[in-house]
């Protein structure tokens, strides 16, 4: 099995340095389901917490609807055997509608802001290397188009942190309690 691992491990962080990525790999259970509770957090389950509150958000001359569904942690994503850096990863549970012009749906706009007021993006730790099941999908969302996803951040949830929506340019547009 070791003689295995090792060229899929190597595999795994080519495809995600190049931005490809692999479709015959199967998601494990724990990279985040639907069907996950609101309770105490199990080995096959995620922990999850239902937020369900919806910004509008502009970026200049384009708006959308961003409702943060839910948040939650898990141990790894679905790249096997990749584990956060800080000891779990952060997952946002996203539902995105356009409501005027073309809004970007980019994961790599959401960030964390803990309450001593550190910044975790998508590119800190090893959140490059993973993602969440269903990954939300990068395009540009006109007027009632729509799109859902999670987002992996790795980063530990604590009292008192937000999510954060920003732009191209890193600029702040939003912000959700957690």
């Amino acid at each position: 099995m070791r003689h295995a691992l090792i060229p899929a491990l190597a595999t795994g962080l080519l495809l995600a340095v190049t931005g490809c990525s692999a479709t015959s790999a199967p998601a494990p259970a724990s990279a985040g389901t639907a069907d996950a509770k609101p309770v105490e957090k199990t080995a096959d389950k995620p922990a999850v917490k239902p937020i369900g509150k919806t910004i509008t958000v502009k970026d200049d001359e384009d708006a959308a609807d961003i409702t943060l569904v839910s948040v939650g942690t898990v141990q790894e994503g679905t790249t096997p055997g990749v584990k956060a850096k800080s000891g779990s990863f952060a997952v946002f549970d996203l539902k995105i509608v356009g409501k005027k012009g073309e809004f970007s749906s980019n994961g790599l706009y959401v960030w964390m802001k803990t309450p001593d007021g550190k910044t975790v993006k998508g590119t800190d730790g090893t959140a490059p290397l993973t993602t969440a099941d269903p990954d939300l999908p990068l395009k540009d969302l006109g007027p009632g188009d729509t799109a859902s996803g999670k987002v992996l951040l790795d980063a530990q949830l604590v009292p008192g942190a937000k999510m954060i929506w920003t732009d191209a340019l890193d600029k702040p547009l939003a912000e959700w309690e957690l």
